[in-house]
């Protein structure tokens, strides 16, 4: 699997933005799933979030109850993701328009 080795090299070299851009959405979000599992610590898996304009978002490694529709609006993500002091992997889904 290519694709999930040149994936993970450029996730552990730190840059802080990665695009992807693909149709094969869930594949993507799969191999960031993967990842996390793979690099887990002693406390689990890196927290991995999908966020989207409708959902808000969301954690897909850990069952946190739902969608966190109050940080909908693309700047409170932005302001939320900057905010956290866990290090976690956000995915923005169709964040291009904003």
């Amino acid at each position: 699997m290519h694709d999930l080795h040149d994936l993970a090299v450029v996730i552990e070299s730190r840059i802080p933005l990665i695009v992807v851009e693909t149709f094969e959405e869930g594949r993507v979000i799969d191999m960031l799933d993967r990842l996390a599992e793979e690099q887990a610590g002693p406390s689990g898996a890196k927290p991995l979030f999908t966020w989207s304009v409708t959902e808000g978002f969301r954690r897909i490694n850990a069952n946190m109850g739902g969608s966190q529709i109050h940080a909908a609006n693309p700047r409170d993500a932005l302001a939320q993701i900057r905010a956290t002091k866990v290090a976690s992997t956000y995915i923005l889904l169709d964040f291009h328009p904003y």
